[in-house]
């Protein structure tokens, strides 16, 4: 996982919006997100979202079991791929 990945994410634990240095610094969250990222996109489509300045929006519980993921900011092409490759 890149510093890139970390600064185009948000993940929303049900209480807080963690942000780029917030991600970084909380293991668990870093571990979270690393180990989702690695499974479900390819590294193309991640720069492909940074290059666009995009954010991928994660929500989640406390526990972080149930995921909801978006995209924002991104071209609509970008757009329908990632729900090719999420859904």
């Amino acid at each position: 996982m890149t510093e890139k990945i970390i600064n185009n994410t948000i993940i929303f634990d049900g209480e807080k919006e963690h942000i780029g240095l917030d991600i970084y610094k909380n293991d668990r969250l870093k571990k979270f997100l690393n180990d989702y990222y690695i499974w479900h996109f390819p590294k193309d489509f991640q720069n492909e979202v940074v290059e666009q300045n995009g954010t991928f929006y994660i929500s989640t519980n406390n526990d972080l079991s149930n995921i909801n993921i978006k995209l924002k900011n991104v071209s609509q092409e970008t757009l329908d791929r990632f729900y090719q490759i999420y859904n």
